[in-house]
C-alpha cells in the first residue's frame, strides 16, 4: 500500500500563523529591504472568450484586493496612483473561459505583485518557528520598515563558523 500526500491550501488571510518578533542586532542579525514602485500597478485586467456565450471576458483588479492587508497604511499601488496617476497593466498571455476564472486571474496576478511591493532578504538567529507562512514583526529597522512581513522562503543552515542561522526571505504591500 502507498503512502498518502495531502496538500492544504488556504487565502494568506485564512492561514493561522504565528507573530515572530525579531529585533535588528538581537535575533535578528542582517536585513536588506527594498521599497520598489517598479513593479507595481494601479490596476491590472485579463481578458478571454466565453465559447458558450460567444462573447468576451474581461475582469479588472485594483487595491481593492489587498485591502484587508493595509491595515490604513498605504501601498505600492496607492502610492503609484498618487504619483504619476493610473498605471494599468493587461495580462493577455492568459485564456480564460469564464467570467470567474478571469477575475479570479486578475486578482491573483494583482495581488502577488501588490505584495512585493517591500521585500527583504535577512539572517537570524536560529528558530525553527520562522517558516513559510510565518508572521515576523521586525524592530530597529526604522520608521518605514519595522512592522509585520510575511515569509515567503526560508532556510536554516548549519556551519562551522556561524553555527545554526535562519535564512528568510519577506515581503510586504505596505509602507507606514
Amino acid at each position: 500500500m502507498g503512502r498518502r500526500y495531502y496538500l492544504h491550501v488556504k487565502k494568506r488571510s485564512s492561514r493561522r500563523s504565528t507573530n515572530i518578533a525579531l529585533t535588528y542586532q538581537t535575533g535578528l542579525l542582517e536585513f536588506s529591504v527594498t521599497a520598489d514602485l517598479a513593479g507595481q500597478r494601479t490596476g491590472l485586467s485579463v481578458t478571454g472568450w466565453d465559447v458558450s456565450s460567444k462573447s468576451g471576458i474581461k475582469s479588472e483588479a485594483s487595491e481593492s484586493c489587498i485591502a484587508s492587508e493595509l491595515n490604513g497604511k498605504r501601498s505600492g499601488p496607492g502610492i503609484l496612483q498618487n504619483a504619476f496617476g493610473k498605471r494599468a497593466e493587461q495580462v493577455s498571455h492568459l485564456a480564460p473561459s469564464t467570467t470567474d476564472e478571469a477575475r479570479q486571474l486578475s486578482e491573483s496576478y494583482f495581488c502577488r505583485t501588490a505584495r512585493r511591493f517591500v521585500t527583504g532578504y535577512g539572517t537570524a538567529v536560529c528558530d525553527g518557528r520562522i517558516r513559510v507562512g510565518a508572521h515576523l514583526e521586525l524592530k530597529g529597522l526604522g520608521e518605514l520598515f519595522d512592522g509585520e512581513y510575511y515569509v515567503v522562503q526560508v532556510s536554516h543552515t548549519f556551519d562551522l563558523k556561524n553555527g545554526c542561522q535562519t535564512h528568510f526571505q519577506v515581503e510586504r504591500p505596505w509602507i507606514p
